[in-house]
């Protein structure tokens, strides 16, 4: 996994490992460990415009297997979707009427990248993450596979697979 200590030294880890950890009940370090990796600009920005309210969003990070190592997809939205239109994101989008996180962040996995969500097991979420430029509350849900998706991107949702 890709993961950097603040040294820059790289974390790698096997793909038992990580599964490992993330089906640990332990708590999680929310907002310290946000800050941390949160860009200046948006320190002191305002959480939600006046007026709005945040709506509810998940992605999920699918983790699978590559060999030894553990990978997950990110994409790139394709030009011209709003907000975070061009930016490299999970899987994941608004939450439809009564859905949890889980079955968004699996209807979303399934309806950009194609990969069936009967094949996905899930392990936890993570901390909620609030994204000011949209007002999206986005609730981080991780699942695994044994092996490599067939993924299938939807272009008019997914301008690339990374």
């Amino acid at each position: 996994m890709g993961a950097c200590l603040a040294d820059q030294t790289p974390i790698i880890m096997n793909f038992k490992r990580a599964l490992d950890i993330l089906t640990q009940d332990r708590p999680l370090p929310r907002d310290a460990a946000r800050t941390r990796m949160m860009p200046e600009y948006r320190r002191d920005a305002a959480p939600v415009p006046a007026g709005e309210a945040w709506k509810d969003a998940a992605v999920l990070m699918l983790l699978y297997a590559d060999g030894e190592q553990v990978r997950f997809p990110l994409t790139l939205r394709p030009s011209g979707l709003g907000a975070h239109s061009g930016q490299i994101s999970l899987p994941g989008g608004s939450r439809e009427g009564g859905e949890t996180p889980e079955a968004c962040a699996l209807r979303e996995t399934f309806e950009e990248l194609g990969v069936e969500p009967s094949g996905i097991r899930l392990i936890r979420r993570l901390s909620p993450l609030p994204i000011p430029p949209s007002s999206f509350l986005v609730q981080p849900c991780v699942g695994a596979m044994e092996h490599r998706p067939h993924f299938r991107p939807e272009p008019r949702e997914v301008a690339e697979g990374l």
